[in-house]
């Protein structure tokens, strides 16, 4: 092969990795990898903590009475994505509350499209909650390439529909910097945070919340996400309203130190790390979702099942310019 035709083809190589490194990550890929420097002041658990986890599809059937068995007195399970509806919804919904655990549901929250048709399918899978309901979830991780201010306008559209709609006041997740760089809304801090937070041994909170309703520190043996309510087991019922009460947990309050939140057993990325250590990685913050990939991409990981091979490609296009650099000087 002649040089020219060798530096050719190894060029296109690299084009073609350059590409696929842009097509398979995500569009907030650069959020996802915040470092130490960057970190926002950890905000730890309060004197109680309830065990708990979230599901969805790509978990596949779930034995909730084994989950109960171990501990778990709460788990959320995922109504859809945008308005795509999670198959495996309704099974657990009803299989949460056969096993005697209190249920919740959350919807990832999709920018580019229409709140109110989003906020719709929460109210018709959920209908008016009942008590030993968690108050539904808007899982705000995505932009979808539109600004803050639209995305804080169809926030608030969709919390607003789906209180009416459910009786309670929706829960906001959502990872710190995710929050803080892409809606930046201080008008939501009347709504309970669940805050999605790796790799830390407290997590920290975006302005304007001074404390969290649920914590999702890390995954177990990377099969499903677990997390911790901040609060005693009745204060996790009353926020359910089991027996017709009305509490919902401070946004505002403080809270003092606990143990090592990972003490359960729990395996997620950080739970060995010492207190006050803060490495923020890919399923730290911002999770990759569907719609952040295309066909070629890897189908393993991240809390909605995908995992992007940027990384990958990206060092192949790396090791591929050395190539050309170096055929280049010898020729």
């Amino acid at each position: 092969m002649t040089r020219i035709l060798r530096n050719t083809v190894v060029a296109f190589g690299i084009a073609i990795a350059g590409m696929t490194a842009i097509a398979c990550a995500p569009d907030d890929y650069e959020e996802n990898v915040r470092t130490s420097e960057e970190a926002l002041t950890p905000t730890p658990l309060g004197a109680n903590k309830v065990a708990g986890i979230d599901v969805s599809e790509y978990q596949g059937t779930v034995d909730w009475p084994s989950h109960k068995a171990k501990g778990r007195e709460f788990a959320i399970t995922r109504i859809g994505d945008g308005t795509y509806e999670d198959p495996t919804f309704d099974r657990n919904w009803k299989g949460i509350k056969a096993a005697g655990m209190i249920r919740g549901a959350y919807q990832f929250f999709r920018p580019g499209k229409d709140p109110v048709a989003q906020a719709d399918i929460v109210i018709r899978r959920v209908g008016k909650l009942a008590p030993g309901d968690l108050p539904c979830t808007i899982d705000v991780e995505a932009t979808d390439g539109q600004s803050k201010e639209v995305i804080a306008d169809k926030v608030k559209t969709w919390l607003e529909r789906v209180e009416a709609g459910t009786g309670r006041k929706p829960i906001i997740y959502t990872g710190p910097y995710f929050w803080q760089d892409n809606v930046g809304s201080m008008a939501f801090v009347d709504n309970p945070l669940w805050i999605a937070h790796y790799g830390a041994a407290q997590p920290s909170l975006p302005a304007p919340w001074k404390a969290f309703a649920i914590w999702q520190y890390g995954d177990s043996d990377g099969q499903l996400d677990v997390d911790w309510f901040n609060g005693s087991k009745t204060e996790l019922e009353a926020f359910a309203q089991v027996g017709g009460g009305t509490t919902t947990p401070s946004s505002t309050g403080d809270a003092s130190v606990i143990e090592d939140p990972c003490a359960d057993g729990g395996t997620g990325v950080g739970c060995a790390k010492e207190a006050g250590t803060i490495s923020v990685g890919f399923k730290a913050d911002l999770q990759a979702t569907d719609d952040d990939f295309e066909p070629g991409c890897a189908a393993t990981g991240s809390r909605n099942g995908k995992t992007s091979l940027a990384p990958f490609v990206g060092l192949a296009a790396f090791i591929g310019m050395l190539f050309v650099r170096r055929k280049n000087k010898s020729s």
